[in-house]
């Protein structure tokens, strides 16, 4: 049974508690649903906001067949907010020893320009809000508990992100007058250590691995329209991983998205 409002309002503070003394996934989540996960979220990100943070946008989750078969074919699209303080610019460095079994994902990356709100947003309505389409990367992590986290406590926990990196871009709007489909953009992946040798890692088509981008946009609107939440001019969107690959100290990872740019980040 799901959790009420007031439920919810007495766990978080102490969850919060909890994950800023190292332990993400406590006891006290045992048993949450989904969406007591996203609920939860919410709520942490009002606590860290109180603290300073400031929202920076969002990422959607299980934007691919594959990754909705590993929690039972679930038809959910599970969102995680973006802090601030973590959204980087291409060539930024990042120290991993602070972020828990760091991960670098290439993703697509969206600037809103104009507010989304609504359950039932179209392709078109979402490309036409967005004023860039870039290059990036998101940097996850996977932080110790006490409970071995499934779908739900994943949800509480922002889906694991930790950061974005976004490189260069172009317009979305462009790219559809000149016929460009972005599942078609070709992801190349590539790392150099301290030797500066590269080693090419992944070659692939976006559209092989996630959903139509402007798609999942309108389902993250969607779901966080339950929660009196809207895509808001500024913010930053990623849509789901082409590639994954562990983060280690001394490497520095660079990709490129044919039509739309590069990024690069580096680990130490």
């Amino acid at each position: 049974m799901a959790l009420t409002p007031a439920e919810l309002d007495d766990l978080a503070p102490r969850l919060w508690a909890a994950v800023q003394a190292g332990d993400r996934f406590p006891a006290l989540l045992e048993g949450i649903s989904y969406d007591d996960g996203l609920a939860l979220q919410v709520r942490l990100l009002r606590l860290h906001q109180a603290e300073g943070a400031v929202l920076a946008g969002w990422k959607v989750g299980l934007t691919s067949a594959r990754a909705r078969e590993q929690f039972g074919g679930v038809d959910v699209r599970p969102f995680g907010y973006l802090d601030a303080g973590h959204v980087l610019a291409s060539g930024a460095s990042v120290d991993v020893a602070d972020i828990p079994r760091a991960a670098v994902e290439t993703e697509l990356c969206f600037t809103v320009g104009e507010r989304l709100l609504g359950r039932d947003l179209t392709v078109d309505q979402v490309r036409g809000a967005l004023v860039t389409v870039a290059a990036g990367y998101e940097i996850n992590q996977r932080q110790a508990g006490t409970l071995r986290p499934d779908l739900a406590m994943g949800a509480a926990a922002r889906m694991y992100n930790w950061g974005i990196v976004e490189g260069s871009g172009v317009s979305p709007a462009e790219l559809h007058r000149a016929g460009f489909d972005l599942a078609d953009v070709e992801v190349s992946m590539s790392w150099a250590g301290v030797d500066g040798v590269a080693t090419p890692s992944l070659r692939e088509r976006a559209g092989d691995h996630v959903d139509d981008h402007y798609l999942s946009i309108g389902l993250l609107a969607r779901a966080l329209a339950d929660y009196d939440l809207a895509l808001e001019p500024g913010q930053k969107i990623i849509t789901g991983a082409v590639g994954r690959f562990p983060a280690e100290a001394g490497q520095t990872w660079r990709s490129e998205f044919s039509g739309v740019g590069t990024v690069e980040v580096r680990f130490t």
